[in-house]
């Protein structure tokens, strides 16, 4: 059992579960329950549970949130590995939830108050739980991915992704907000490994995307290399190529190579730094553009522990 207080009269309780292992299998879970106040009145409360496993062959992950004020489903996940023979692993992963997270005060986001109280002094309870409503969307995404060695050196993935998030009514200083209807994303990477040294890795990624206002595809590769006389520095090139084509039959092509090194000066802090040259060409029925970009940082890391 948990409580604790916090700033502008924020409180929250909930309480936790148990865990049971009997290695190589783990079970554990939580239950809760979650009530929070701001300034006396109730902003969120929401009964939930989750669920762990972790086996040998496979494990899982799931989480659920329901709203009891808003009687809606805050939040709904599941993740799932299994590795079957041949050192194939199969991922699922399903979320869907509202975002931002539903609680009343949603509602001063669109209505450009500065506290409950004074929202309250022009609407209703009622309708201050309907704006809040109304500005939390709702977020669904999909992963089914696929990976598998080829041998020592080389690994193939694949993975299907699917995305929407639904439309919100207008409401407050908002405008409606269309949905993004169904995004599905599909790619294939080859990573490889020690291909030329004790310590590289090389990735080659193709991707297709879907959705109701454009497609395009993307052919990338990443490498990290850190050289064996000098294990403090590592280098990572990378380069990436991509094409698109809208609703409105405007052609976009984008090129971009790129490198980003470190170097631990000491065990505790490094030097960072990273440059990216991008070209990009669109070509429309009315119009064409060609632009050239350059994106660089340098930076220092200290690390305290």
């Amino acid at each position: 059992f948990f409580f604790s207080s916090r700033r502008r009269h924020t409180r929250y309780i909930s309480v936790t579960g148990v865990q049971t292992c009997a290695l190589p299998i783990c079970w554990g879970g939580n239950v809760y329950l979650l009530r929070q106040t701001t300034e006396g009145l109730l902003n969120r409360q929401a009964l939930g549970a989750e669920l762990r496993y972790a086996g040998e062959r496979w494990s899982l992950n799931t989480l659920l949130d329901y709203d009891t004020q808003f009687a809606q489903v805050n939040a709904f996940s599941l993740h799932a590995s299994v590795q079957a023979p041949g050192q194939s692993t199969f991922t699922v992963l399903a979320d869907r939830r509202r975002a931002p997270s539903l609680q009343l005060t949603n509602a001063l986001i669109s209505s450009g108050a500065a506290s409950l109280k004074t929202l309250l002094q022009t609407r209703t309870l009622a309708q201050v739980k309907q704006d809040a409503l109304a500005t939390s969307a709702l977020a669904q995404q999909l992963l089914l991915s696929v990976a598998r060695p080829v041998d020592e050196h080389w690994q193939m993935a694949m993975d299907l992704r699917y995305s929407a998030i639904g439309a919100l009514p207008a409401v407050g200083d908002f405008e409606a907000t269309p949905a993004t209807g169904a995004q599905y994303t599909y790619s294939m990477q080859l990573t490889g490994s020690r291909l030329y040294s004790a310590r590289d890795v090389n990735s080659f990624n193709f991707s297709v995307t879907s959705t109701p206002f454009f497609k395009g595809w993307q052919l990338a590769y990443n490498n990290v290399t850190v050289p064996e006389d000098l294990q403090t520095l590592s280098i990572e090139p990378s380069l990436r190529l991509y094409g698109q084509r809208d609703n409105q039959q405007v052609q976009l092509w984008r090129l971009g190579p790129g490198v980003r090194s470190s170097w631990r000066w000491t065990p505790r802090t490094s030097l960072l730094g990273e440059l990216l040259v991008e070209t990009s060409r669109s070509n429309g029925p009315t119009n064409r553009d060609r632009t050239q970009s350059v994106y660089f940082y340098l930076g220092y890391r200290h690390e305290l522990f």
